[in-house]
């Protein structure tokens, strides 16, 4: 690639990397939760909607239950997986089930927020694999009695914590950009 600008937002972009590796027993401050919240809540929506709702988890008997719901609806070989890597805090992103653009959103939302957290110096892992386990009655339901609105469906959640181990940079893939001038 040719040259660059390079900013704060660009240096928090090209550094963000996707942790495995989270500290269990360090959580987030709550100076460090609502910058996040505040970066997810300034993300823009379609037709600026507005409708995504975050629920923060931050009980470890909850991840683990989610945990517990995702490994039997997607392996069901008796092993619990640590989706969150360990991370304190699970965030889960709903938006209107009727609404086209609600994963769109939500993935904007999400992104905001892991630029967020990497500023701040935390670890963030984005995460889409459990929809599976709220897409089932189970789950659903689950999802509803954390504080999920009726008329919304889980669309994305992010893991989010101190690193433990830092992930290194994986190559880049070229040749994706075509100019039309």
């Amino acid at each position: 690639m040719s040259e660059t600008i390079k900013n704060p937002v660009m240096d928090a972009i090209l550094s963000r990397r996707s942790t495995r590796d989270f500290k269990r027993d360090v959580q987030l401050t709550e100076t460090e939760l609502n910058t996040i919240l505040e970066a997810g809540i300034w993300a823009p929506t379609a037709r600026n909607t507005q409708h995504i709702h975050f629920i923060v988890i931050q009980k470890p008997e909850v991840i683990a239950k989610i945990a517990e719901g995702f490994s039997k609806n997607d392996f069901n070989d008796g092993k619990i997986r640590d989706f969150v890597y360990g991370a304190p805090t699970f965030i889960m992103l709903t938006g209107k089930k009727d609404w086209k653009y609600t994963h769109i959103d939500a993935g904007i939302v999400v992104e905001n927020m892991s630029l967020a957290a990497q500023s701040l110096g935390l670890g963030s892992l984005i995460i889409g694999c459990v929809k599976d386990y709220f897409n089932t009655e189970d789950g659903r339901k689950y999802a509803v009695e954390l504080g999920m609105p009726e008329d919304h469906v889980f669309s994305i959640g992010i893991a989010l914590g101190h690193i433990a181990t830092p992930t290194p940079p994986k190559p880049r893939v070229g040749d994706r950009i075509t100019y039309i001038r």
